[in-house]
C-alpha cells in the first residue's frame, strides 16, 4: 500500500467515527433522518470545495444511477442513526462494519484473508460478551 492509500484509509476512517461521534450528541435533536440530512449537507459542502464534482456531460442514464445510489445511501444512513438510538456507539458501528467485512472476505482469494477475517469476528465477539456482562 502506497503512503497516499494509506493516508486516505485513515483519514476515512478518522471521518467515519469522528462523525458518528458528533451524530450520536445530535441525534436526540435532530433525530435520524435530520441527522442524515446534515452529515450529507457537510460532505456535499466539503466535496464541493476540495474536488469540484464534474456535473456537466452525464448521460441521463448515469444521473438515474447516481440518485439511486444516493437513495441506497441515504436509506442506509438513517438506519443506522436509528440504531444509534437504541444500540451503544461501538456495537452498531461493528454491526455496520460486519457487512462490507464479509463482501471483502467473500470476493478474496487469498487465505491470508481468511486469518484477518476470523481475526475480526473474535473482536466481535469479544466485544458483545464484553457488553453483556456490563449489561450494556
Amino acid at each position: 500500500m502506497t503512503l497516499r492509500g494509506f493516508s486516505l484509509v485513515m483519514i476515512s476512517i478518522v471521518s467515519v467515527q469522528f462523525g458518528a461521534a458528533i451524530a450520536k450528541e445530535i441525534i436526540d435533536i435532530a433525530g435520524p433522518i435530520g441527522t442524515v440530512f446534515y452529515r450529507v449537507a457537510f460532505a456535499a459542502l466539503l466535496l464541493c470545495a476540495f474536488v469540484r464534482p464534474q456535473v456537466r456531460g452525464r448521460a441521463r442514464e448515469d444521473w438515474g444511477y447516481i440518485a439511486a445510489f444516493g437513495l441506497v445511501l441515504a436509506g442506509m444512513n438513517v438506519c443506522y442513526y436509528a440504531a444509534l438510538q437504541h444500540l451503544p456507539i461501538g456495537v452498531t458501528v461493528t454491526i455496520e462494519f460486519t457487512g462490507p467485512l464479509a463482501v471483502a472476505v467473500l470476493g478474496s482469494r487469498r487465505r491470508i484473508d481468511i486469518f484477518w477475517a476470523l481475526l475480526a469476528a473474535v473482536g466481535l465477539v469479544l466485544l458483545l460478551a464484553g457488553l453483556a456482562i456490563v449489561g450494556g
